[in-house]
């Protein structure tokens, strides 16, 4: 008997992120500009992995003139238009919420920063321990 791989299935994020390289070789293409290696190979591997790809795509669409968007995001007529625009548009709302979170964190930072320079060296030691042993 022959060995199987049927038991490997890609994961989400590897099936995810193989989907967001085809995108990006479509855009390229529409460009007429040639897809990167790296890229293309991304694109026909069932286990993608390259952190590339999402930042990439990304990029490619927000350098997009309105005109160009219109044509290569929002063709109703061609399917992979399709996928790309409910890509971005998934991936906007997605970037816009963790935009906003890095934000309140950062916020929090500071006034934590604040606070404890308020406490005395005693108070920072005790708080501390709470927080560890907690």
């Amino acid at each position: 008997m022959p060995c199987r791989s049927d038991y490997m299935n890609p994961t989400a994020g590897e099936i995810q992120n193989r989907h967001a390289a085809q995108l990006a070789c479509f855009v390229l293409q529409k460009q007429g500009v040639k897809e990167p290696n790296w890229l293309k190979k991304e694109s026909k591997d069932s286990y993608s992995k390259d952190e590339r790809v999402v930042p990439f795509l990304c990029n490619l669409l927000k350098k997009l003139s309105v005109n160009q968007i219109n044509k290569i995001v929002y063709d109703a007529r061609e399917p992979k238009s399709r996928q790309l625009a409910d890509w971005w548009e998934k991936h906007k709302e997605v970037d816009k919420k963790r935009l906003e979170e890095e934000k309140k964190t950062k916020k929090n930072k500071e006034i934590l920063k604040g606070a404890l320079k308020k406490l005395n060296e005693a108070e920072r030691e005790v708080l501390a321990d709470w927080f560890l042993n907690k």
